[in-house]
């Protein structure tokens, strides 16, 4: 999780005459008003830039804005404690933090109290193990009363990953191409093999660069590595797919059966790395 918490910013508002005090608290319950998944950190109580469609890469932050109402105040010290967690499509949680969170002085006067906190999730230090949809759940205590709320809301995370991981018949066109049948070649005949990645890492200026790296174990043990390719692609926008297509030469004399390939594609700048092991014949 990000370390920056959150704290409140918002200012009183409503029920003017109402001064905040147990009396008036317990008519008013503490509340969550607003959960919302947003472009960067908010700095004022309902002044946010939301996140199009809640969707982030595995890099970004996630940046969480959340408008409470009826807190109390309190002489010093944080008003509430609050827990966050991040959950995978499968349930599992892959981050949580807990942590108190204070209002600035003087924000809280008169109820409704209504103010806002933030919390940053750093995704980069996440084992997250697939894009989908991921769950954060948040639960917040109000210390004057004990009060407790709970909320969730889900977010659609897109990570760096194989599209597609084809093997051909010939050279492909472009985007297009004829699947071999079978995964199998005749010996002698050129293995291709075509990949997709999306959601690639890019720099600033949108420019991607990626190495390569092809790991082959024939049927009888035989193991070789084949030359890393290091390719670029300019001004690459959020949900283009990165074509690299390549041919391996085989022999008469190359045993015949199944042989491994591991593909591992890995960012040259940011070390962000993906790996497929796959499988084709020779006949």
């Amino acid at each position: 999780m990000g370390d920056d918490g959150g704290s409140g910013d918002g200012g009183a508002g409503g029920d003017s005459g109402s001064d905040g005090d147990d009396a008036g608290a317990a008519g008013h319950p503490f509340d969550v008003q607003a959960f919302e998944f947003t472009r960067r950190r908010a700095r004022h109580f309902d002044d946010y830039t939301p996140q199009p469609d809640a969707t982030y890469r595995a890099r970004d932050t996630v940046w969480i804005y959340v408008e409470v109402s009826n807190v109390t105040p309190v002489a010093s010290g944080p008003e509430l404690d609050s827990s966050w967690e991040f959950v995978s499509p499968s349930g599992e949680v892959v981050l949580s933090t807990e942590q108190p969170l204070r209002f600035q002085a003087g924000t809280l006067g008169e109820l409704p109290n209504e103010g806002f906190v933030t919390q940053g999730i750093d995704l980069t230090a996440a084992d997250l193990p697939t894009s989908g949809e991921y769950t954060v759940r948040m639960t917040l205590t109000e210390r004057e009363r004990d009060d407790v709320v709970e909320a969730s809301n889900t977010v659609s995370i897109h990570m760096f990953e194989f599209e597609t991981v084809a093997f051909t018949d010939g050279e492909p066109a472009g985007d297009g191409y004829d699947p071999k049948p079978g995964r199998t070649y005749a010996r002698g005949e050129d293995v291709w093999v075509y990949t997709q990645v999306g959601y690639a890492p890019t720099d600033d200026s949108g420019r991607a660069v990626l190495r390569y790296q092809f790991d082959v174990e024939a049927p009888d043990g035989e193991t070789w590595n084949v030359d890393d390719a290091v390719e670029e692609w300019e001004r690459v926008q959020e949900d283009d797919l990165l074509i690299y297509a390549r041919a391996f030469v085989t022999s008469t004399d190359d045993p015949a059966g199944e042989y491994t390939m591991t593909i591992t594609v890995s960012d040259v700048n940011g070390g962000a790395r993906i790996e497929t092991t796959e499988t084709f014949g020779l006949e």
